[in-house]
């Protein structure tokens, strides 16, 4: 009858066998639902942009991927002005943009708006912009 031994598991092996396990199951959290962090920054934006508005300084609103998502507002000021400003970050082009003004959602056409058609953006307006 011929033993049999245990191959030795390194610390090395281990950690390959965690990481294999890791990759294969994946992350179990939702990447479409917000973290507490992104929430708490996001009420945190919308409370800014409130007491900017309580102020009386004029603002437009940019939501999406931007760098700054609060701009002075200016009489004269354009969509695409507006969307250069606010420091656009994802590198493909907009696929949907929508100009919220109260209850009203103006859709605009990316396409048109790079042909060089572009929009005035008025004091309060919502730019919603989806890569």
């Amino acid at each position: 009858m011929t033993s049999r031994r245990k191959p030795r598991r390194t610390p090395q092996t281990l950690a390959l066998i965690i990481l294999t396990a890791l990759v294969v199951t994946g992350c179990a959290t939702d990447p479409h639902k917000p973290t507490a962090a992104q929430a708490q920054f996001a009420a945190g934006q919308e409370d800014a942009f409130a007491m900017l508005q309580r102020s009386g300084i004029q603002v437009v609103r940019m939501v999406g991927p931007f760098q700054r998502p609060v701009l002075p507002w200016r009489h004269g000021m354009t969509l695409a002005q507006a969307i250069l400003e606010a420091g656009y970050l994802d590198p493909k082009a907009p696929a949907t943009i929508l100009i919220q003004r109260g209850a009203t959602a103006v859709p605009v056409n990316p396409a048109t708006l790079l042909q060089g058609e572009d929009v005035p953006v008025e004091a309060g307006d919502a730019i919603h912009v989806f890569p």
